[in-house]
């Protein structure tokens, strides 16, 4: 016994001289270790799950976040917004996202005001006022076989506590960004929820896990996270660079709030009011009663919305009328042009009244493209409206280079009219303007294929399902584009990919069965399109 004893006491003296500093500092982190419940109680409540959505309101995608600070906005009220810090994946492909407390109540996501993709980290702000933040830990670094947790939402499930160690720091990636390396279960939905020391401090953001392995969980360091907070970003809408339909919405909404300023005040709070309670009725009745009231003045901003009242003809014609008197009137300032809040309806550059002369451009071009639509559909001809609605657009788009929507207006129209190179041209710019928007690579894809590009459209389908995993016409995309590089069994297994995220999707087991026959297995085909059959005929 006394020679176990002595060998034990000898091998700690060893460790002693050798990392005398490693065994003070475990020492003295150990006496104010706290317990797993103490941890969780005090860090749980500044942890969120974060719920983002696409152009349609659907749900995107599952993460997690937390507070890491505060910060002053002003907008017609001064409030304090929250900070949270999450995985950069998590908000890339956001058009709408809100953060969900533990207490059950949320908050909106109003911008983006850090961003490091490399890193995999991003930095929103939140519409609450938090009472506190977590506290990070910079001046040391974990040790390894230290005692980590973890807090996040994994599969949804929100503000749930796994317990590990630190097991190693690794450098991964092409980038070369190092990761700290933990025993701490993790899932899905975790990303972007803190990792924290036995202290309660934040030393980490779960980030990703090795699949085929068993725990071996990554997390981003919080220097990271400092890093971005004491680095001066530019801020953006969370839709920025992520949806066309969203950049279009917040232009008209912004010419709405201009109009609506110009009413009496009484007219002003009936309208608000009937907004805020659905009264669509009363709303357009309070709408209608304004418009004629303005038009005299032939405001640019009012003859744009005036448009949207009457007959597609008539809207025409108004817009016509609009843009010839363009130019004749000094732009007005109004209290909405001075807003600098960035991720609201405000926050667009073109702000004076005749500045939106792009915007009655771009709707011209729609009321065209829409008038063109409607003579195809009937067996008519067509191309002379297209190509008014190409100029529209183009004039758009020169008045504004960074108004992606007349981009891809001008890419669709170009592509209906079997102009391919002139419709890869626009949606070339329009990629540049939306980097992270799902339809703009799948636009772009489209185009790839009918220029006989399959593989560089492939990579174009790819990355749009990629930023939204429902995109039902980049599946089908995709599979084409295998088709012709007669890759078959890469066409079979994105289709079946598709099919596992939306199992209703008749079109996808008809194609699935398309290229069953071209494989020579009829076996298959048969059975895929039985199988879209019954689901088309809702059986």
């Amino acid at each position: 016994m006394s020679d176990s004893i002595s060998g034990v006491t000898g091998v700690l003296w060893l460790v002693a001289v050798l990392m005398p500093n490693a065994l003070l500092s475990a020492e003295t982190a150990s006496q104010h270790d706290l317990t797993p419940e103490l941890v969780y109680a005090t860090a749980s409540p500044f942890v969120v799950q974060i719920v983002t959505e696409d152009d349609l309101g659907n749900t995107n995608g599952k993460g997690s976040g937390f507070i890491v600070g505060h910060r002053d906005i002003a907008t017609n009220t001064e409030y304090l917004a929250g900070v949270v810090a999450t995985n950069y994946h998590v908000i890339r492909s956001a058009v709408r996202a809100e953060a969900r407390f533990s207490d059950g109540s949320t908050a909106k996501v109003l911008a983006v005001i850090g961003e490091n993709d490399k890193a995999d980290v991003a930095l929103v702000t939140v519409l609450k006022r938090p009472p506190s933040y977590l506290g990070m830990d910079l001046n040391s670094t974990p040790l390894i076989g230290s005692r980590v947790f973890a807090i996040g939402s994994p599969l949804g499930l929100t503000n749930t506590l796994s317990e590990g160690i630190v097991s190693g720091y690794r450098r991964l990636g092409s980038s070369g960004q190092q990761w700290l390396q933990i025993t701490a279960p993790i899932s899905p939905g975790s990303s972007g929820g803190a990792v924290l020391s036995a202290q309660g401090k934040v030393i980490g953001m779960t980030t990703a896990s090795l699949s085929g392995g068993q725990n071996l969980n990554f997390a981003v360091p919080a220097t990271e996270i400092q890093r971005l907070l004491d680095t001066p970003g530019q801020s953006r809408a969370l839709w920025k660079g992520t949806s066309i339909l969203e950049e279009k919405n917040q232009a008209l909404a912004q010419i709405c709030q201009e109009f609506v300023d110009t009413w009496k005040p009484e007219d002003k709070a009936a309208y608000w009011e009937a907004r805020a309670n659905g009264d669509t009725a009363a709303e357009d009745s309070i709408w209608t009663r304004n418009i004629p009231e303005k038009l005299a003045s032939c405001d640019l901003a009012v003859l744009i919305l005036k448009a949207d009242t009457v007959r597609r003809d008539e809207g025409i014609k108004i817009l016509r009328y609009a843009i010839e008197r363009s130019g004749k009137s000094k732009p007005r300032e109004t209290a909405s042009n001075k807003s600098k809040v960035v991720g609201l309806s405000t926050s667009l550059a073109h702000s004076p009244s005749d500045d939106y002369l792009y915007l009655a451009y771009f709707r011209l071009g729609e009321f065209h493209f829409c008038e063109s639509m409607s003579q195809k559909t009937k067996g008519r001809k067509y191309e002379k409206q297209a190509e008014e609605a190409i100029e529209a657009f183009t004039k758009a788009a020169g008045l504004n280079p960074g108004f992606s929507p007349a981009f891809n207006m001008a890419a669709l129209l170009h592509g209906t009219l079997g102009r391919h190179r002139e419709a890869l041209g626009a949606a070339e710019t329009l990629v540049r303007l939306v980097p992270r928007c799902s339809e703009a690579y799948r636009q772009r894809g489209d185009i790839l294929l009918a220029l006989e590009r399959p593989e560089a459209a492939v990579k174009d389908f790819l990355e749009s399902i990629d930023l939204v995993p429902r995109s039902l016409l980049s599946y089908l995309g995709a599979a084409d584009a295998y088709r012709k590089m007669r890759d078959y069994e890469k066409a079979v297994a994105i289709l079946r990919a598709g099919l596992e995220l939306m199992p209703d999707q008749g079109i996808l087991y008809r194609q699935l069965g398309s290229i069953y026959v071209d494989m020579g297995k009829d076996e298959q085909a048969l059975s895929a399109f039985e199988e879209a059959e019954s689901l088309e005929s809702g059986k």
